[in-house]
């Protein structure tokens, strides 16, 4: 494994999500709240100021209250103001662009103190990327004093191992990672646009570690496929780690051949003059074995941050080891020579009855040399190993910051292999 840290990416002091001022618009909000006019009816007329205050809770710098700031990042804080009278409670109802018409207290938190009111819109895992409230303030006979919407864009937040499903969308307002959270790509070519990016000690990982090591057999491993991130801020500190699948198993197995039968024993007959056994059979050869297959390339990230801030980005680049080649088997043994042969009641051919021997009822003839038993065949031919898969290639990063100066607007690049290590 190759491990690049970089250093902090100087990114300006985030805002973004993590701060619910009233002079700037916060995450969560659309840059245009379209908050409509007031609506006057008969004789009753009142005046209201709304004003969106953003998320309910404001992230510390030092990531202190990061547990409180997950849990209320889709809660989002609007003031009602009645400039003649006071607000009540069940005076105010909203419409939710994903629901029917509900009493706000069942998907909103109310709180007055006559004059102002307090109203918590929230949304939740099912809602789409950008959801309108209608919200309406009524008197006592029903009748609608003033009526605003609201657009919310919703907020994503991994704290466990999440397949990249889990998003499920190609733009976000803010992300949160937490230090449990890890985005799974499983080797898609990711993109995401991200306004505000929060990681806190989180993760993304073309593969998990055991999904690494369990390439079915005789495939070869996967690649992490590319990595893309466009994000206008960020803060914290995020870990990519870029990984190839190692190569399958060959299950090829080698046999080593069955041996050789003995050859044939010798023949002797009335013109032989030798009765050796044949020579044994060569072997046969070997199986050959059979290669490995070759690991995945650990993919490519891309990553684009527009405005500075407290960043850091540590890059694991680990491209999938090949698996191991099959031996080739042991060769065939030779076969065993075949035995000396013998006359029907006599002995071997010249094993010690003089130069000559009579057959029964025939004539004398010349005995040849001494009979042997035939030699063993040779051993068979040695095979080929196979050859062990090849590991993955190391992928590509490459980080680009848009910096605006007084000269115009200059890009710089870093990039290499995988010796990455610099600064931006």
């Amino acid at each position: 494994m190759k491990s690049h840290s970089l250093l902090c990416l100087s990114l300006l002091a985030f805002l973004g999500a993590c701060n619910p001022s009233n002079d700037s618009t916060p995450a969560g909000s659309a840059p245009n709240n379209e908050i409509n006019p007031v609506i006057q009816s008969g004789n009753k007329a009142s005046q209201f100021v709304v004003k969106y205050l953003g998320p309910k809770t404001k992230l510390a710098d030092d990531f202190s209250n990061i547990d409180q700031f997950a849990e209320d990042i889709n809660t989002h804080l609007i003031d009602i103001k009645a400039l003649n009278g006071v607000v009540k409670q069940g005076q105010v109802y909203c419409v939710k662009s994903t629901a029917g018409e509900l009493n706000a207290n069942q998907y909103t938190q109310f709180s007055s103190t006559g004059q102002s009111a307090r109203l918590a819109l929230f949304l939740n895992s099912s809602d789409p990327a950008k959801v309108r409230f209608t919200c309406r303030v009524q008197d006592e006979d029903g009748i609608t004093l003033h009526q605003f919407d609201q657009y919310l864009k919703k907020n994503i937040v991994i704290n466990s191992k999440e397949a990249i499903t889990a998003i499920g969308q190609s733009e976000v307002e803010t992300l949160l990672i937490m230090d449990e959270g890890e985005v799974i790509t499983e080797g898609t070519n990711f993109s995401l646009k991200i306004k505000n990016l929060i990681s806190y000690k989180g993760k993304i990982s073309t593969y998990d570690l055991k999904t690494v090591r369990s390439t079915p057999p005789l495939k070869d491993g996967l690649s992490g496929g590319e990595i893309r991130l466009s994000i206008n801020k960020a803060m914290g500190d995020l870990t990519l780690n870029l990984r190839g699948t190692n190569g399958g198993e060959q299950t090829h197995k080698t046999t080593r051949p069955a041996p050789q039968p003995k050859a044939a024993k010798g023949s002797c007959n009335r013109n032989a003059r030798g009765c050796d056994g044949q020579n044994g059979l060569p072997g046969l050869p070997a199986q050959d074995g059979a290669n490995g297959y070759a690991g995945g390339d650990s993919g490519f990230a891309i990553l684009k941050i527009e405005e500075k801030s407290d960043f850091e980005v540590i890059y694991n680049i680990q491209p999938g080891k090949g698996s191991k080649g099959v031996p080739a088997s042991l060769p065939g043994i030779g076969g065993q020579g075949g035995d000396a042969d013998t006359i029907s009641g006599h002995e071997p051919c010249g094993s010690g009855g003089g130069p000559t021997f009579s057959p029964v009822g025939g004539e004398s003839i010349a005995c040849g040399p001494w009979s042997v038993t035939g030699n063993r065949g040779r051993d068979g031919a040695l095979g080929a190993n196979g050859i062990d898969g090849l590991d993955g290639s190391d992928g590509e990063i490459k980080e680009s910051q848009f910096i605006n100066s007084a000269e115009g607007i200059h890009e710089l690049i870093r990039s290499s292999w995988s010796s990455f290590r610099g600064n931006i």
